[in-house]
């Protein structure tokens, strides 16, 4: 099997993974998932499924904001469905975060037990434990600490046999930005991982869009992420499943330094997290440039870049041909479902390449990888402007080659 984790989340992704992850060691489900979509899902492949509470961040903070319309943040169809767990309006008040007594731990008890309930009705092999991702000061602490005693009871007497995951999701770069902070959240999240009797912990920063190729990335955020996933490694027992992501390039970073047993990949769309309850949206027809390991949007100035890459003397041959081959095809990609298709083909060829490389020659495979696309984007043009700082020349490579050792 291999270690990548698949996220689905649509009718497509459930056709991709059939086709392009059907090996994988377990595939990541939401709870609210269509039934229609479950159907589609490959038979035999074991689930994790998550409870899908996580987007009551938006609920939340829009209350603390003061927002009448509160509850404009986050689908109302979501909405309607967790009210099946638990009152919507009531947890997302500030003040429920803060309460300590026994009626509210009984509260908690009781909507924990349901979602948890709810995931075994579906099979599932490993279960995220409820949780609220953080913020920047504790004001989450004392809620996720109640549901992770609340999971830890429930799989008690209920004799859960599966795994309960941790997840542990950031939603603001500052949250990682100092050795202060980080230590607060690696002592409430590994105090929460006990309190659940987790076996795993999966750890994600939400805001992180990691190959727009800005420079604060490179400089900033990569190696902060790196910090504390280092760092937390430190206070869990090595038999724990550690899982990271999805991202572009920073979960390949971390699994190939061997700080993630499983890598989590996107099916050929976001490459990033959104939090439950988000509004469904079309994604943008993006295809892979494999050569520069980056995605660019399908567009007619990405038709001129590539005639223009395609003949570039300064890149080899398998590099023009690459570019040539992608734009012939260009036209059939401006539809989203091909574009995805070709985006997730790509990249479950690229993790291969990494994977059949013996496990201490990962890291540096993987900056050689990164390194071989740097020079190539450099003998490149600059992207298309529709791509902002990820236009620049091998700067998307660049940034994350300068993670892996």
């Amino acid at each position: 099997m291999a270690a990548h984790v698949p996220f689905v989340n649509s009718v497509t992704d459930c056709e991709i993974l059939r086709t392009s992850y059907a090996d994988s060691e377990v595939v990541r489900i939401p709870l609210d998932l269509r039934k229609t979509t479950r159907d589609r899902l490959p038979t035999g492949l074991p689930l994790w499924v998550d409870p899908a509470i996580d987007g009551l961040h938006y609920l939340i903070r829009a209350r603390e904001d003061g927002k009448p319309s509160w509850r404009s943040h986050r689908n109302d169809a979501w909405q309607a469905w967790l009210g099946n767990f638990l009152d919507v309006d009531a947890v997302s008040t500030p003040e429920f975060l803060k309460k300590r007594n026994r009626e509210a731990k009984h509260s908690v008890q009781e909507f924990v037990s349901k979602l948890l309930d709810a995931c075994v009705a579906l099979k599932a092999n490993w279960i995220s434990v409820p949780q609220l991702p953080h913020v920047t000061d504790a004001t989450r602490n004392n809620i996720n600490r109640h549901m992770a005693e609340a999971a830890g009871n429930w799989r008690s007497e209920r004799s859960f046999h599966g795994r309960l995951i941790l997840p542990v999701i950031f939603t603001h770069q500052d949250q990682l930005r100092s050795k202060p902070l980080r230590t607060r959240k690696i002592s409430v999240a590994l105090e929460c991982y006990k309190k659940a009797r987790a076996q795993g912990v999966w750890v994600v920063d939400e805001s992180l869009e990691d190959s727009s190729g800005s420079p604060k990335l490179r400089n900033v955020r990569f190696p902060d992420l790196l910090r504390f996933h280092e760092e937390i490694e430190g206070g869990l027992p090595r038999s724990v499943v550690k899982i990271g992501g999805p991202y572009w390039g920073m979960n390949l970073v971390l699994w190939a330094r061997d700080l993630l047993d499983h890598p989590a990949v996107s099916l050929g769309t976001a490459y990033r997290y959104h939090l439950s309850g988000g509004f469904p949206v079309t994604p943008a027809a993006r295809v892979a440039i494999a050569p520069i390991r980056q995605r660019a949007r399908v567009t007619a100035d990405l038709d001129s870049w590539l005639e223009r890459a395609s003949g570039e003397a300064r890149i080899g041959d398998g590099a023009r041909r690459q570019l040539g081959e992608l734009r012939r095809n260009l036209r059939s990609f401006s539809d989203p479902t091909r574009a995805q298709r070709q985006v997730a083909e790509f990249y479950r060829k690229w993790f291969d390449t990494i994977e059949n490389l013996p496990a201490e020659g990962r890291a540096p495979g993987l900056y050689q990888d990164f390194s071989a696309a740097h020079v190539t984007g450099k003998g490149l043009p600059q992207l298309p402007r529709s791509e902002g700082t990820a236009r620049h020349r091998g700067k998307v490579a660049e940034s994350f080659m300068l993670q892996c050792l």
